[in-house]
């Protein structure tokens, strides 16, 4: 591999930098102004499965499993994947148009010769002809690869495919900020080898499945029950699996994760020097858009010193776990792993659920975005601004208790939070028992105990 050109200073968007900090961190590179920043120049050296996991990644981003009433036609034809370039890795990432499903390519060292290798971020629509050019792809084919800041190139054989950066979906914004937060909890419940993956993937049904299905391992084998067992998952919408049934032949694993509270499960395969990810959401109507698992966080998330302190360690780094990042700025474990999170929801760094860490990344959205985009917190706020929280608190045997009434209509709803536990007597606490994020009363509790 030839020695990479890095670049030494790190790009933000100004907007996500504190206005008090000294530090001032700006995009340095080696080009003119009149030229375009350029992240990587190289060979792809396994071409066969980075070409099948490309077209895998474009076929989830272009595929749609379940339709709201009122989205619009052009939104279901945006089918951007976001490509990053850090030190050591290459990563694509995407959502399907429902943003039920997610997929992410990590390409290692190993499986590229770099020319040059400069940290950024992008995205591109891949169409019709970059993934005709990518199924035309053999073993023997050399394949090129060049992403810059406004395009992405792809030389295979004959093929020469350039796609164009466009604007990243509002859609896929919320359900990046949503994403990390969810794979936080997940763990490793079972591991196929290539043989039992194929063998798998041949009885996932090709009808939409409208019942939830439960997921678990017996022997060498992933089974499907209509009924719960021993270590297994709940899922709707197993024809999504589909999506990874081509690259099966090519792994040499594939590692399922699953949380049991929210039923994401994450499907992980091995591919050499590629990691394909699938993330699915327990049903396809329940988009990664619409949780709430950021909502605590962007509502008691005012931790601003820490905050300020991890985004200037932020340098591209393509793991990051927050233990040893902590003891790096001689912070509290717990206290990093939440301003981890919190960062997650402006875009600035992804999760990796094999490696359980963080990834640096820069995606092009602000903080103020993201929060305008979710009506409960928008909807709490006001109830704080109309004064409807009325809080008391008393001492638990080991963790303080905090009760609250909150006025909502005409309605007065009770809320207590013990520790970790959120309760509240509205209906949307009834329906989801807080699986789907906390109510807009638990929310405005948390607002008002942040202003005493």
């Amino acid at each position: 591999m030839s020695q990479y050109e890095y670049q030494t200073e790190y790009a933000l968007p100004s907007e996500l930098i504190d206005k008090g900090s000294s530090q001032q961190l700006k995009l340095v590179s080696s080009q003119s102004k009149e030229e375009t920043p350029s992240y990587f120049i190289g060979k792809l050296l396994f071409p066969v499965q980075t070409a099948k996991c490309l077209r895998a990644l474009s076929n989830l981003v272009g595929s749609r499993f379940y339709i709201p009433p009122a989205m619009l036609e052009r939104i279901l034809r945006e089918a951007d994947p976001v490509v990053t370039t850090s030190h050591s890795m290459i990563r694509f990432e995407g959502f399907s148009s429902c943003c039920s499903s997610y997929a992410r390519l990590d390409i290692n060292e190993a499986g590229f010769d770099a020319e040059k290798l400069v940290p950024g971020t992008t995205n591109v629509d891949f169409q019709s002809t970059m993934r005709a050019a990518l199924a035309k792809v053999r073993v023997n084919d050399a394949m090129e690869l060049s992403i810059s800041q406004d395009e992405i190139k792809v030389v295979a054989d004959k093929d020469s495919v350039i796609e164009r950066k466009v604007k990243l979906p509002l859609r896929w914004i919320k359900g990046f900020s949503e994403l990390q937060a969810q794979q936080l909890s997940a763990k490793q419940y079972f591991q196929l080898n290539r043989v039992e993956t194929i063998r798998f993937l041949r009885q996932v049904p090709r009808t939409k499945s409208r019942e939830f299905t439960w997921v678990s391992q017996q022997g060498k084998s992933i089974r499907f029950s209509p009924k719960p067992s021993s270590k297994s998952f709940k899922l709707k919408g197993l024809e999504r699996l589909r999506l990874i049934e081509e690259l099966a032949p090519y792994c040499e694993t594939l590692t399922v994760y699953a949380d049991d509270k929210s039923s994401l499960s994450c499907w992980v395969l091995k591919l050499g020097p590629l990691t394909y990810t699938l993330v699915l959401s327990a049903e396809p109507w329940r988009g990664f858009s619409g949780e709430g698992n950021l909502l605590k966080d962007l509502a008691i998330g005012k931790q601003d010193n820490i905050v300020t302190k991890v985004i200037s360690a932020l340098k591209w780094q393509h793991m990051i776990k927050s233990e040893e990042l902590a003891k790096q700025l001689d912070e509290t474990p717990q206290a990093t792993a939440n301003a981890l999170a919190l960062i997650a929801s402006r875009g600035l760094v992804g999760f990796d659920v094999v490696n359980q860490c963080f990834f640096h990344r820069v995606l092009p959205f602000e903080k103020e975005l993201v929060e305008k985009m979710h009506p409960r917190l928008q909807s709490a706020k006001k109830l704080v601004e109309k004064q409807a929280v009325t809080i008391s608190e008393e001492q638990g045997e080991s963790r303080k208790q905090v009760s609250s009434t909150v006025k909502s209509g005409d309605v007065n709803h009770q809320v207590i939070i013990d520790g970790e536990t959120e309760r509240c007597t509205c209906p949307w606490y009834a329906k989801h028992q807080g699986n789907r994020g906390p109510c807009k009363h638990v929310l405005a509790t948390y607002l008002m105990l942040e202003k005493k």
